[in-house]
């Protein structure tokens, strides 16, 4: 009883309302006012039926527009057809009403692109300012251009390709001049700025996209967009710390999730395959501590205060999340298959679209879009299977109509590479790569028995600096690091130079000269890894250099020799300018190891643990044998001042010379001249051999160096 009359009650005031609304005294504004009611209340049913009463009685471009809302809200086919016929008719009633063309143009996109471009260039001849209407055909054109970009049209396999950058050129040029007109006069125009901004980086010109993105950044400052890709512009412009800079803010903006997504999920999805099947066994701290490892091993550059694998992976995602990503589908960019690829191997030498196109020969076959991405010994094809923009990786497609313009299985392709080769990144820097020539000695810690002393001496093109006031400038910061075998930095120093004294240069060849500086370290005895770096001030020019060292261990027992140095010159004097200091020598090494008839080969070397007889005296004899490597011919003769004794070896290609000493000391510096002007060019195997000649006990060490006779060379 009571539904019934709850039933009754509301049909008795719906039947009022309606009366009120159909007696003969009602007008087709009192019907439009009530559809607008409606519609406000959230009624779209008794909306679309009073406007429709308000056509009946007068056909209103008003009522037209607000009907056509309607029927574009319910998403169909069908209410899209009739709103286009509303919005027609209301455009044809009153020509220059914008909010109705803007409508219309929207609703045109659901048709055809073109079609919208034509409706929103009939705006513009009305409003030659309209927001609206620019930035969208500045979008317009900017997705053609993004589509048609290294694109190609080939026919068949034995066709030459037409290309079609000439137009995707004349699309960029178009959707640079809407945008630019745009921020004219709204010159705040956020958007405008994003879409320009990101547009010039795709045609490879971030330095102009790196204003508009600033300005961006500023308007919009807590935003994490504007500063993810502002950060992905200065990367590409090799302006690193400004692009660490920018990511650090747009990672503080990012949602939990969205930074959870982007700092953590898209790594973990990299090293997978290096864990393969024992990846499941992970638990979510312990792949947090594998990621944490994986940065540290990755790290290829102490120097600077990021890290700039880190780097190159945030903006590889940032690229992926803009260029591959689909909203519709509900798609992050770099979980497509070209996001992963991208990923993992970052960008392509060549990247080619083969455009789509219908054979109708025979039977009729389908040419999908198709990407092709070039690496140097990789080739990736992706296919648009559904003609949605997810390309995916293209697979065979036997008996179907509808197949991929590339040949081969990318799907099988790259899964087999991604377990092979989960990456491939080349380090990148904000200055050129350079190479610098090092050497790496070993001594014994006199002080301290646990420690071992570790020299690094590198060199430095003289021909690349200045000079001034009798010095060389060349102002550089250098670094000496030290990890153990799990990649824990243990030890470091930083050095900054600025200039460097003429009397300190290394002359290799009459053309060729080198600034060398050393460092040095006091390390453990251990296995681990070091690294070289040097940062050079006028071009950011980087020389980065890894390698495994096994630091040696010094006893006090037995019978041991240091390292070789090689030097031009070795003092005792104070020069300030030689910067291997060693016990009371001051020493100016030759990094290089190649030596010329323009300078003379300086040997150094220490001796530990000399027995002393019962006098305190140690007798020891050095054999010091110089040996030319891969070649017959026999030695010429040369001369010392502090060889003594001549032997030869039974190989004719050696010579081996004998010096005896005495000492108080059981730790011994030595440090002699050899003089090769009558020598042959070519490398050469230094050899020392100690005998301690109190307890019979036996050392060596050898030396690698290459020599070179202009003399000889010259006369021949």
């Amino acid at each position: 009883m009571k539904l019934f009359i709850k039933t009754f009650i509301l049909f008795f005031f719906n039947s009022i309302f309606l009366f009120s609304f159909t007696g003969t005294d009602s007008t087709s504004a009192d019907f439009y006012k009530a559809g607008l009611d409606f519609v406000k209340s959230g009624n779209l049913v008794k909306g679309e039926y009073y406007f429709k009463k308000s056509l009946d009685i007068n056909k209103t471009s008003k009522a037209e527009f607000e009907l056509a809302k309607i029927y574009i809200s319910e998403k169909t086919i069908s209410g899209r057809a009739k709103a286009r016929i509303l919005l027609t008719n209301a455009i044809y009633r009153e020509p220059k009403n914008i909010e109705i063309r803007l409508l219309k143009a929207a609703l045109m996109e659901s048709f055809s692109t073109g079609m919208a471009f034509k409706e929103y260039e009939e705006i513009l001849e009305i409003d030659t300012i309209n927001v609206i209407a620019l930035f969208q055909l500045g979008r317009f054109k900017e997705n053609e251009f993004n589509d048609y970009h290294r694109s190609v049209f080939k026919d068949d396999p034995f066709s030459p390709e037409l290309s079609y950058e000439e137009f995707a050129l004349e699309d960029f040029e178009e959707s640079e001049k809407y945008f630019l007109t745009l921020l004219k006069y709204y010159p705040e125009n956020s958007q405008a700025l994003l879409h320009l901004g990101i547009l010039y980086e795709d045609l490879g010109k971030p330095e102009k996209g790196i204003p508009l993105l600033e300005k961006l950044t500023e308007l919009e400052p807590k935003k994490y967009l504007p500063h993810l890709y502002l950060g992905l512009l200065f990367y590409k412009n090799s302006q690193n710390s400004r692009a660490y800079n920018e990511y650090k803010k747009a990672l503080e903006f990012m949602s939990p999730k969205e930074r959870e997504d982007f700092t953590f999920n898209s790594v973990k999805e990299l090293i997978k395959p290096i864990f393969k099947d024992e990846i499941k066994d992970f638990t979510e701290k312990e792949f947090r501590q594998l990621i944490d490892e994986y940065w540290k091993i990755m790290e290829p550059l102490y120097l600077t205060k990021y890290n700039e694998r880190i780097l190159e992976h945030y903006s590889r995602v940032a690229y992926a999340n803009l260029r591959f990503s689909l909203p519709k589908e509900n798609l992050t960019g770099w979980k497509t298959d070209r996001g992963d690829t991208y990923l993992r191997y970052g960008e392509p030498i060549n990247r080619v679209r083969f455009r789509p196109h219908i054979n109708a020969g025979g039977r009729t076959q389908v040419n999908l879009k198709t990407d092709v991405w070039y690496y140097t010994d990789m080739v990736f094809g992706f296919t648009d299977d559904f003609m949605n923009g997810n390309f995916r990786f293209s697979t065979p497609t036997p008996g179907s109509r509808y197949v991929s313009q590339f040949a081969g299985d990318s799907y099988r392709f790259a899964n087999y590479v991604k377990n092979v080769r989960n990456e491939i990144y080349n380090p990148k820097f904000d200055g050129p790569k350079f190479k610098i020539p090092y050497d790496i000695v070993q001594f014994k810690d006199l002080n301290n028995p646990e420690k071992t002393d570790v020299y690094i001496s590198y060199g430095l093109a003289a021909n690349d600096t200045l000079i001034k006031n009798g010095n060389y400038i060349y102002p550089h910061i250098a670094g000496f690091f030290y990890s153990d075998l799990y990649y824990n930095l243990k030890n470091s120093v930083v050095d900054t130079v600025s200039n460097f004294r003429k009397s300190g240069l290394v002359n290799i060849e009459k053309d060729s000269s080198l600034l060398v500086n050393s460092l040095a370290l006091k390390l453990p005895p251990d296995s681990g890894y070091l690294a070289l770096e040097v940062l050079r001030n006028i071009d950011k020019g980087v020389a980065a250099n890894r390698d495994k060292i096994t630091v040696k261990r010094f006893g006090n027992e037995n019978l041991e020799i240091s390292d070789i140095v090689l030097a031009l010159d070795i003092s005792t004097k104070n020069e300030n300018y030689y910067t291997l200091k060693r016990r009371n020598f001051n020493i100016l090494p030759n990094p290089y190891s190649i030596f010329s008839d323009v300078n003379k080969i300086n040997i150094y070397y220490e001796v530990y643990n000399l027995n002393l007889n019962e006098s305190g005296i140690a007798n020891f004899e050095q054999k010091l044998t110089i040996k030319k490597i891969e070649e017959k011919s026999s030695i010429n003769k040369f001369f010392g001042s502090i060889l003594k004794v001549f032997g030869k070896d039974e190989d004719d290609n050696s010579i081996t010379l004998s010096t005896n000493y005495r000492t108080l000391n059981k730790n011994q510096s030595i440090n002699f001249m050899l003089d090769m002007s009558s020598y042959d060019s070519g490398d050469y195997l230094l050899t020392i051999k100690i005998t301690d000649s109190n307890n019979k006990s036996i050392s060596t060490n050898n030396k690698n160096f290459k020599w070179i006779n202009n003399n000889l060379i010259e006369n021949d």
